[in-house]
């Protein structure tokens, strides 16, 4: 059994716990992106600040942890966190009821059989 893991922020110098359940997500998203793994070195907000700044985007409230869902299609968890987070907090959406290629397959679908395609109109 993992145990909880306390570790000093590189960025703020503050004290953050990195949890027994944080660390499986950690080593599972991993496996997922085909690398090693590693604990981060910046706690929360630290981590979510950085990739505001690398991304150009202004922060929302997000505590910069992502999380695991499950998709009502194909029953798979996914990780909705990051970017995916920041784009469904300011477009004022629910959290995603389904995994990325099921919505990709699903808008490929609907496009397909023309059912409920919005297009941008352009007057002329």
């Amino acid at each position: 059994m993992v145990s909880d893991v306390t570790r000093t922020c590189a960025e703020c110098s503050n004290e953050f716990v990195i949890t027994a359940d944080e660390q499986a997500f950690f080593q599972q998203l991993a496996v997922i992106r085909g690398g090693g793994w590693q604990l981060p070195r910046r706690c929360g907000p630290c981590r979510f600040a950085r990739r505001a700044a690398r991304y150009g985007h202004a922060p929302c409230e997000d505590d910069g942890r992502d999380e695991w869902l499950v998709c009502t299609e194909c029953g798979e968890r996914f990780v909705f966190g990051g970017r995916d987070k920041q784009y469904f907090v300011v477009k004022g959406f629910a959290k995603p009821t389904r995994c990325r290629p099921c919505r990709v397959r699903r808008r490929g679908w609907r496009q397909a059989m023309n059912v409920h395609v919005h297009r941008r109109r352009v007057d002329r």
